[in-house]
C-alpha cells in the first residue's frame, strides 16, 4: 500500500513537472516566433513595391508605386495637399542639424510607424557605399575589406543582425549631408546607376547592383559639397537611386531596363536538342609564295634585283693623304688689287673724266667726227652719204639748268571770287590756259 502511494505521488509530481515544462517551452517558442516576426517586420524593402505593380520595366528600381506613381509625384501631391511647402521639403529637411523628410525616413534605422520600421537596410547600405566612394570617407567600417561590388550586400546583412551598427553607419552618413547644400534639379546627364535586384540576395532580399544606363529623365535630389567639388545625386522617381557610380559595374548581373523600357535584343536560337553546336572555323592565312613576285619570276633580271651580285669592282684606290704634302707654315695668298676705274688714273679713289687725254676733249668727237655715214633725208626720204659732225660747237649745260632757263607754261588754277574791280568770272571755275 505504501509503495502504491509513493508511486502515485511520483506520477503526480512528474505530471506537474511536464505541465510546467510544456508551458515554459511553449512560452519560449512563442517568444521566439515573435522575435523572428519582430526582426522581419522591423525593416521595409521598397523594392518590393516596385515588383508588386503590373509594370515589369521598373522592377529593378529602388521604389515604384502602381502605374505612373513615384516618389517625386508623392512630393508634388503632398505640396498640393498642404502637407509640405515644397517638393524639396517633402524629401529632405535640415532643421539645425536635425534631419527629416521622406528620404531620411527611408534610411534612418530609428524611424518607426507602429510596429514597423520604415527604414530600408538595402537602401541604407547602398547609399553608404556610394558616399564612401565619392568622398573617400569610411562609413561601413566593418566592411572596408570587402570588394566594393559586394560591400553593400554584406552591410545589408550586417544591419539585419545588429541594428546598433546600422545606426552608427547612418550617423556617419548624415554627417556628410549636414555639411552639404541640398536642392532638386531635373535629370540631364548620367551614365550609370545603382539598382535593386529583387530577391537577388539569399533568395528573399533585394541585392544591390550597378549598371551602365541611359538618362531617362526625372529629378535629382542633390547634396552639393561645394568646395570639395563633389555632388551626391539621387534620382527621386526611382526611390533615391544613386547615379554616376564611380566604380566598375559588377559583371554577370541580369539585364536591367530603365524607364522607359528599352527594346530587348533579338535572342540567338538554341541548337536542336541532342546536336552539338557547330564550332566556329578558325581563319587561316595562305602562306606567302616567295616565287610569286616579279623577283621570283625573273631572278636574273637586274631591274628586279634578282640573282647574285656580279662584276664587282674590286680595284683598290690609293689614299692621296693630302695632309702629308701640306706645307709646315701656312702662307696666305696675296689680296686682290683694287680695281682701276675706266678712263685712267693711278689711284683707285680717283675718278678722272672719261674724256681726259683726248685731242678734242671728247672721246665721241675724236671717234666719230669726220666719219662717212649714210643717212636718209627726213623730208624727201632720199638717202645720201655725208660727213659726221660729232660736235655742234655749243656749250651744253646740265638738264636742270635748261629747265630753269626755259620754264614750262603753267595753267591757271580755279578763279576765286573777285577781290578787285577787275572783271573776273568769280565762280571758282578754271580758265583756259594762255
Amino acid at each position: 500500500m505504501t509503495n502504491r502511494k509513493k508511486a502515485g505521488a511520483f506520477v503526480v509530481i512528474m505530471l506537474l513537472f511536464c505541465t510546467l515544462l510544456c508551458g515554459f517551452t511553449s512560452g519560449i517558442i512563442q517568444q521566439g516566433v515573435g522575435a523572428v516576426a519582430d526582426v522581419v517586420s522591423s525593416w521595409t524593402y521598397y523594392n518590393d513595391r516596385a515588383n508588386d505593380n503590373d509594370v515589369t520595366s521598373d522592377d529593378f528600381n529602388n521604389d515604384r508605386h502602381k502605374g505612373d506613381d513615384n516618389t517625386y509625384h508623392d512630393g508634388a501631391q503632398a505640396v498640393n495637399d498642404g502637407k509640405a511647402g515644397s517638393v524639396l521639403e517633402y524629401n529632405y529637411v535640415n532643421n539645425d542639424g536635425k534631419l527629416s523628410g521622406e528620404y531620411i525616413t527611408r534610411i534612418n534605422p530609428m524611424t518607426d510607424e507602429g510596429a514597423n520600421n520604415l527604414a530600408d537596410p538595402a537602401l541604407l547600405a547602398q547609399h553608404c557605399v556610394h558616399v564612401e566612394e565619392l568622398t573617400g570617407k569610411p562609413i561601413l567600417l566593418d566592411e572596408q575589406n570587402e570588394p566594393v561590388g559586394s560591400r553593400a550586400d554584406k552591410a545589408h546583412l550586417h544591419f539585419l543582425e545588429d541594428r546598433n551598427y546600422a545606426v552608427a553607419c547612418y550617423e556617419r552618413l548624415i554627417d556628410v549631408y549636414k555639411h552639404a547644400k541640398v536642392y532638386i534639379v531635373e535629370v540631364n546627364d548620367y551614365t550609370s546607376a545603382m539598382y535593386m535586384w529583387h530577391n537577388g540576395l539569399e533568395g528573399n532580399k533585394p541585392a544591390v547592383i550597378v549598371k551602365n544606363t541611359q538618362n531617362a529623365g526625372g529629378h535629382l535630389l542633390v547634396f552639393d559639397l561645394g568646395d570639395k567639388g563633389i555632388k551626391i545625386r539621387y534620382r527621386i522617381e526611382c526611390g533615391y537611386q544613386p547615379v554616376d557610380i564611380s566604380y566598375v559595374p559588377i559583371p554577370d548581373t541580369p539585364p536591367i531596363p530603365d524607364n522607359p523600357e528599352p527594346t530587348p535584343p533579338s535572342p540567338t536560337p538554341d541548337p536542336p536538342r541532342g546536336s552539338d553546336p557547330e564550332p566556329t572555323p578558325t581563319p587561316t592565312l595562305k602562306p606567302k609564295d616567295p616565287n610569286a613576285g616579279p623577283q621570283g619570276r625573273h631572278p636574273d633580271n637586274p631591274d628586279y634585283g634578282g640573282g647574285s651580285n656580279t662584276n664587282n669592282d674590286e680595284t683598290v684606290t690609293d689614299d692621296p693623304h693630302p695632309e702629308q704634302n701640306s706645307p709646315d707654315v701656312y702662307v696666305a695668298p696675296d689680296p686682290p688689287k683694287p680695281e682701276t676705274p675706266s678712263g685712267g688714273g693711278d689711284s683707285p679713289t680717283e675718278k678722272p673724266d672719261a674724256s681726259s687725254g683726248t685731242r678734242s676733249g671728247s672721246q665721241t668727237v675724236d671717234h666719230d667726227n669726220g666719219r662717212q655715214e649714210t643717212y636718209t633725208d627726213p623730208g624727201t626720204g632720199a638717202q645720201d652719204t655725208g660727213t659726221v659732225q660729232a660736235g655742234d660747237g655749243r656749250d651744253h649745260g646740265d638738264f636742270a639748268q635748261q629747265v630753269d632757263d626755259h620754264p614750262a607754261t603753267v595753267e591757271h588754277g580755279a578763279d576765286p571770287a573777285p577781290t578787285t574791280d577787275e572783271p573776273s568770272p568769280g565762280n571758282d571755275e578754271c580758265e583756259a590756259p594762255e
